[in-house]
């Protein structure tokens, strides 16, 4: 068991996955081993296998990780309604006296909500998070997120400096510098993204979580590439993919994405950036009835997906009409 968590822990999909798949072998009734399996599987792009594993483990053991789980294959499969029980059920079977559980759980049905767009509900439920677990950093930074959404900067400002004040925060680094970028301060947007990735580095992680912002911002676009690539021919999930395909399309290699992207759609996933994406790709190569329908789908699957994306996409689809 320890092995596996290790392994997934530290990112090592493959081996994380065929450890758990011993211990399946061997202690059939063993739920947090089906727990690796799927987590492990998503990553790599395995769905069917990570679904399979979430059914299993939610039968064996059904409490606030398995229904957890289960929500994440069915949020991946574009099945907002059922991610959405599976988390209500999660949040209420979390253990009273674990307020970091009970917090996370309200926090990813705020993410789930945002992710359809949904505002209101978002809000809604991560200040009940917040209620429960008042310095909870990741439900800090989602609370900035739907108040930046809103047009708020100065509130969405405030949470993500409190939810740097005890440990440096390289998610909330990012999001600083997005406001930044928002209000026209490029210089401090760029301190802002500088201190995430050092914070990144010290914390023991890696660049990988920057290839995305590299593509947006058209800074660094070889090492976004390059990084990405890595990323990719590790795990094969959506994600990956999904930006692989937009580095490729920063560094001119758009018909090369186009193909790429096809494989983060092929869940049929509602993800506003996905969409934007593949919008932005077709609308290169010229495609303007296409990329209309995606930029409009991503739009109506969350207008507020990114606080700089979002406009971009609004902007392309405009002259698309």
């Amino acid at each position: 068991k320890l092995h596996a968590t290790l392994m997934a822990t530290g990112h090592r999909f493959v081996e994380a996955r065929d450890s758990a798949r011993s211990l399946t072998s061997e202690f059939p009734d063993d739920a947090f081993a089906y727990g690796i399996l799927v987590d492990a599987n998503a990553e790599l792009g395995n769905y069917e296998e990570a679904l399979n594993a979430s059914q299993k483990m939610v039968d064996l053991k059904p409490n606030s990780t398995s229904f957890a789980r289960v929500a994440h294959m069915r949020s991946l499969h574009g099945d907002h309604a059922g991610a959405v029980r599976m988390l209500i059920t999660a949040a209420r079977t979390a253990d009273p006296q674990d307020k970091e559980a009970q917090s996370w759980c309200l926090m990813q049905l705020g993410k789930e909500y945002f992710k359809v767009g949904d505002l209101d509900r978002a809000n809604k439920v991560v200040d009940e998070s917040l209620a429960i677990s008042p310095n909870h950093p990741l439900a800090l930074v989602e609370k900035a997120r739907y108040l930046a959404a809103s047009g708020d900067l100065d509130g969405a400002e405030g949470r993500l400096r409190q939810a740097s004040a005890r440990v440096a925060n390289t998610e909330a680094a990012i999001m600083l510098g997005k406001i930044s970028r928002k209000r026209g301060n490029l210089e401090e947007a760029r301190r802002h993204y500088a201190a995430a990735e050092k914070t990144e580095l010290e914390g023991g992680g890696d660049v990988h979580p920057f290839a995305l912002l590299w593509a947006d911002e058209e800074m660094r676009l070889d090492e976004a590439l390059a990084v990405a690539k890595t990323d990719y021919e590790t795990n094969k999930d959506i994600y990956a993919s999904d930006i692989l395909a937009w580095c490729m399309h920063k560094k001119g290699m758009t018909q090369e994405a186009r193909s790429v992207i096809q494989k983060a759609l092929h869940l049929n996933t509602n993800d506003a950036r996905i969409l934007y994406h593949a919008g932005m790709i077709e609308r290169e190569l010229g495609n303007r009835k296409l990329a209309a329908k995606y930029l409009a789908s991503a739009l109506k699957a969350n207008p507020h997906f990114d606080l700089l994306q979002a406009e971009t996409a609004k902007t392309a689809l405009a002259e698309l009409q």
